[in-house]
């Protein structure tokens, strides 16, 4: 079985092929796409041009399913690294989409769950990471996922205990980050110390 690097151990100066490279190039510019359209779609349907909105919706999906095709091809070829950059991409993509409709209408409920599909994507990218790993590489990731706990469960309840104590409530999806980031500080620590 090939040995595939995870995380700052050894992936971090891992190179993308041509093809990923060209695969990620391609479902940006068709995510891109896909917002213009979206913008436009729901700019028209607003002011009431039901001409414009139908024909921008259709090529809003049809930009969405270019940007999705890239996706396909790179699990096909089992090129994890490039998938999980992609999906991150993605994600940031959808981030905050939901906030262009109005509270409580059937669309926002939709489309605030948009994000979690690639980020679906990017957990089972980084999973078929790890089971294809050594033993070296998966006893930093078991380091750095400890760091990572212990970290995000003591900024939360301290966010907690400020919070009852009167510093203003701060959104759920900060606690994501903070577990980002001392995950990575953790990969960085760990993969450091194996050298």
């Amino acid at each position: 079985m090939e040995n595939v690097p995870i995380g700052a151990c050894s992936a971090i100066g891992r190179k993308l092929t041509k093809e990923s490279s060209r695969d990620i190039l391609l479902s940006a510019v068709g995510a891109a796409l896909f917002l213009i359209a979206f913008a436009v779609a729901r700019r028209a349907g607003l002011a009431g041009q039901s001409g414009m909105a139908i024909p921008a919706a259709c090529a809003a999906v049809l930009f969405l399913a270019l940007a999705a095709w890239p996706f396909v091809r790179m699990a096909r070829r089992s090129d994890d690294w490039a998938l999980s950059q992609a999906a991150m991409l993605a994600f940031f993509v959808f981030f905050n989409l939901d906030e262009k409709f109005p509270k409580g209408s059937a669309w926002r409920f939709a489309i605030v769950l948009l994000p979690l599909l690639p980020a679906g994507i990017l957990l089972w990218s980084y999973i078929r990471m790890f089971r294809s790993a050594d033993e070296l590489q998966r006893r930093i990731v078991y380091e750095a996922l400890a760091v990572a706990f212990v970290a995000t469960l003591s900024v939360t309840v301290a966010g907690a205990f400020l919070q009852s104590a009167g510093l203003p409530t701060f959104g759920w999806i900060w606690i994501a980050g903070v577990l980002v980031v001392s995950w990575t500080v953790g990969l960085v620590a760990a993969s450091r110390r194996y050298r």
